[in-house]
């Protein structure tokens, strides 16, 4: 399954830009619809399939139930570490936010400390906690001999009842949803249900079909919660999975991507594609607010975009500046 790394890899990078879509909304000033067909609709199936890869991942390298705890203990750790650097940045600003909002500075520490742990040290950050989580419950499943399949279907059921709750606000219960339990379990699980299953490679029609009707189903299904359920911008549709499933397929067991940079790092180009975003969006906001002006959604896009390229492009010159420092 090695030669198939190289696609994942690939489409994070047009995956984080979907997530960017999202936070920046980049139509707004455009077309209202427009601005939510791909910010509310389309974009929502990044996070997703960022899960499903995590998932597929996870379970290329878990042989056996036996040493899947091993394993999973190196993972976590992983992105542990990864989340803990990130958060180093944005928590400061968090606190801050806290503080001016009124709140003491122990409290506001708590508070943030509060959420670090259980929803995310920053508002796009909620997937690392979401992932460990995750990846722990499949491998509790699995650990005791839990048939995938099952796994696949316990983790679609919770999945179901979050779209419920909400999406479509049927119970009347207020529930933080967009965690591990309720939305990340679901889609690991799609990932790690691939990793130990056989799928022929010759139906890439079927998948594209598939794909075509799901993605018309995620936009009638996107109108419908907006307009009848008045539930705009939700994070969770029932059509999320049926997207996934399709996606994967075709991503997962086709022909690698012919890259024309072999030696770039689209993996690590794409998480900080993901992770460092918000804080150019930061800026820009922070800086339209105090001058008072109004904001314009293309350039607030643009902006984003360019000064994350600009700083990967620092990070990378530094970083092999002192490598050349070390090798002397």
């Amino acid at each position: 399954m090695r030669k198939y790394y190289q696609n994942i890899d690939v489409y994070k990078i047009f995956l984080a830009i979907l997530v960017i879509c999202i936070h920046t909304n980049p139509l707004q000033d455009i077309s209202e619809m427009a601005s939510y067909i791909l910010s509310g609709c389309l974009a929502r199936i990044a996070v997703p399939l960022f899960f499903c890869f995590s998932g597929f991942l996870f379970g290329q390298c878990v042989t056996s139930n036996k040493m899947i705890f091993s394993y999973a203990l190196k993972y976590i750790k992983k992105n542990l570490w990864v989340y803990i650097k990130w958060s180093f940045l944005y928590f400061p600003i968090m606190v801050l936010e806290y503080y001016i909002n009124g709140k003491t500075f122990l409290l506001s520490l708590f508070l943030e400390i509060r959420d670090s742990i259980f929803i995310g040290s920053y508002f796009h950050l909620w997937y690392f906690p979401a992932l460990i989580l995750s990846i722990l419950l499949i491998t509790i499943l699995f650990y005791f001999k839990i048939n995938k399949g099952l796994i696949f279907i316990f983790s679609l059921i919770i999945y179901l009842t979050g779209v419920l709750i909400s999406t479509y606000k049927i119970y009347n219960i207020n529930i933080f949803t967009r965690n591990g339990l309720f939305f990340g379990f679901l889609f690991c699980s799609m990932g790690f249900y691939f990793s130990k299953k056989n799928v022929i490679e010759n139906r890439y029609k079927i998948n594209i079909i598939g794909i075509t009707f799901s993605i018309l189903f995620l936009l009638v299904e996107g109108l419908i919660v907006k307009y009848v359920f008045k539930s705009a911008n939700s994070d969770m549709y029932f059509s999320l999975v049926l997207i996934c499933y399709f996606v994967i397929k075709i991503i997962l067991y086709n022909r690698p991507i012919k890259l024309i940079k072999k030696n770039f790092h689209f993996k690590e180009f794409s998480l900080f594609l993901y992770c460092f975003h918000p804080f150019p969006l930061l800026i820009w906001e922070t800086s339209y607010k105090i001058l008072s002006l109004r904001s314009n959604s293309i350039l607030r896009f643009s902006f984003v975009m360019i000064v994350t390229l600009i700083m990967w492009k620092i990070k990378n010159d530094f970083l092999k500046f002192r490598r050349k420092i070390h090798e002397k």
